[in-house]
Formats: structure tokens, sequence, C-alpha cells
């Protein structure tokens, strides 16, 4: 496929996608044998506004979110929680073994590069742990030089050998709740930012392969048209770009999707077209125009391939991958850059993907 302005019938070939050129113009809550969400309780047994998941293997203490001044907080006894849960464990002669930050945006990062707390620093009452695990998990994640870092964030505290979840539950003095506290666990929207039409494109050609798997569900109530016979799960699509873009995996609890979400966003601003379950789509049976229509009149195998080089989000991809590796988006036969010469969007506009070479059984290639 060619990005021109204009009609070019010109091809080259960029290696990353083939015969593409540029030219001018439902996941379980939770599984009560082995893991459980849980409302840590006080010493005189008051329930704390402090949510943590155990399992067999350890504790995951959640972070604490939102804003005092807009009345939104969450986990908000998250520092008293943690004092207590370190007490606890020492207390009940738990198996600790060593915690580490456990937030989405850092886990790009090795776990020994997260470790706030190694086995062996766990004091008899915890408090001296508390201020070694409060002052690294500032540092944790933060570049070269810079103040600041949040001390709540989201842990994991993990044992030497398993515990049963009931002597668990006993031994930190927890509450299992009903209640769903995922939304904790979202990434804030602008962690999708980095999420672009190539990383989406290649999440459709993962869906694609039969033997693909993934920890998302089928549709319930909304299709990514992928082509007149493609329809996808848009969380899916949009999770498993998300996660090769962010470099760690992104589960369905870590965003919502629907209207006005980023996820409907990213995924139409990429190209592809998002309708309610069942609903037909638009598809194209001829090309748009009348020069393409006139040559294609009896040429079924010339639509087939005008309808895949119209292929949905291909076009945006493929663009983004050039402006990724080029810089910017220029002419590949002339060099010709039209966002200099035409201003800004409306030059970017003029930009369009075509395939490289057409076979036609009558004219050879074109």
């Amino acid at each position: 496929m060619k990005v021109n302005g204009g009609r070019s019938k010109h091809a080259s070939s960029v290696s990353l996608y083939p015969r593409l050129a540029i030219y001018t113009l439902s996941e379980a809550f939770v599984d009560s044998e082995t893991r459980m969400i849980c409302q840590i309780l006080s010493d005189d047994g008051r329930p704390m506004d402090s949510h943590a998941e155990l399992d067999t293997s350890g504790i995951t203490l959640f972070s604490r979110g939102g804003s005092s001044a807009k009345g939104n907080v969450t986990n908000a006894e998250y520092g008293p929680a943690l004092r207590l849960l370190l007490r606890r464990i020492v207390g009940a002669r738990l198996p600790f073994d060593r915690a580490w930050v456990d937030s989405l945006d850092v886990r790009r990062l090795p776990i020994e590069q997260r470790i706030i707390l190694s086995n062996g620093e766990l004091d008899a009452n915890g408090s001296s742990a508390f201020t070694l695990m409060s002052r690294r998990m500032r540092l944790v994640g933060q570049g070269a030089g810079r103040k600041g870092g949040n001390s709540t964030k989201k842990i994991r505290i993990q044992f030497a050998a398993d515990v049963p979840l009931s002597e668990l539950e006993s031994a930190l003095r927890t509450i299992h709740v009903q209640e769903d506290v995922r939304s904790a666990e979202r990434l804030p929207a602008e962690a999708f930012r980095v999420v672009t039409a190539e990383h989406v494109w290649n999440a459709v050609e993962k869906l694609r392969q039969p033997d693909f798997r993934h920890g998302y569900g089928p549709s319930v109530d909304f299709d990514l048209i992928a082509s007149a016979e493609e329809r996808y799960p848009p969380k899916a699509v949009f999770g498993l770009a998300a996660t090769e873009a962010l470099g760690y995996e992104v589960l369905p609890r870590h965003f919502s999707s629907g209207h006005g979400t980023p996820c409907f966003r990213i995924l139409e601003s990429a190209g592809f077209t998002i309708v309610p379950k069942g609903e037909e789509s638009q598809t194209m049976d001829l090309p748009d125009s009348p020069e393409d229509r006139s040559w294609t009149e009896g040429k079924p195998r010339l639509v087939a391939h005008l309808r895949k080089e119209r292929a949905s989000g291909l076009a945006q991809a493929k663009k983004d991958w050039f402006v990724r590796t080029h810089g910017k988006l220029f002419c590949e036969r002339c060099g010709m850059d039209p966002v200099a010469i035409y201003d800004g969007a409306h030059g970017s506009a003029c930009i369009e993907v075509h395939q490289g070479q057409v076979r036609d059984p009558d004219q050879g290639s074109r």
C-alpha cells in the first residue's frame, strides 16, 4: 500500500509492512479457594478503609487513591493498615520473604528493582520495617535526580511458603468483602496516551492467529469490525495494544470500556469501527472514486484488493510506524513533506496509504 495525495501509481516497499509504501496525498472477581478480597480490621475490630487481596502465597495491599479535596479517597487508612499487617505477620510467625512495589506503572521493571523490604529486615513490631518500606517505595520508578514520590503504592508482601487461606485470614484479622474494589487497580486515562494505531493493528493481528491465547473473554455489548468477516471484542483488542505499548500485562480490570472511554476513543481513532453486538457493519462493496470504479468493473480480484487496501486500521498503523521510524510523514517517491507545505493537520490529512503492488490478470502489476 502507499500513502499519497492524488492517484499516483508509483510503488515502493517498506520492510516492516510488506508491500506498503508512503506517498504524497469478563474475568472472575475472586476464587474463594485460593484468594479473596478482604478488608483489614483494626485492633478493636473496626473495618478499616483499607483493602487487600489475600492468597496462599502472600498479600497484595491496594494503593491509596483519589483526592481528599474531591472527597473520593479510597483506601484512606493505607498507612495504619500496613503497620498492623507487618506487626501481625511477625506475631503469627508467618513465613515472610520480601515485599515489593506492584503498581502497574512499574511492572516493566524486574522485581529486584522494586524490592522495598527483604528477608531479615522485618523487626519485632514492624515499625522500622514500615519506615524502610515507605522511604524506598518513593524511589521505585523515579528517574535519577527526581524528588517526591508516592509512599502509598500498591505493594506485594510475599511469603516463603504457602499458608492456608483460612489461617491467613485469622492471623491478619481481615474480613472477606463482596464489593468489587478492582477500580482501585484501574490505570489513569493519561497512561493510555502512548497507545497508537500501530499497537492496535498489532493486537488485531495477534487475535487473527487461531492458537493465540489471552485473558479476555468474548464481547458482550460491542464488536470491533476488522473486516467484513472479522469481529473482535474491543476490550481484548485494546488490552493487547496497551500491553505492547506500556510494556507490562494489561488485564480487563485495569481499564473500562464503552462509549466515551479512552479504550473506545483510541480504537476508533486508529481507524476501526465499533458497533453494538449484532448490528450490521458498513462494508465497502465497490471503490470510492469514479476512476477506481471504472477500472474494477468485471475485476472481482481487484475489488478484493481495494477492500484490503482500505482494511480497518491498517493505514493509520502504517502512518504511525512511518512517523516513529522517520520522524515525520513524507512522500517516499519525491520526498515532499505535505505537513510543512500544507500546514499541519491539513497536510497530514492528504497523506494516504496504498498497496505498493497490484496484480491484475489482464494488465500485470500496476
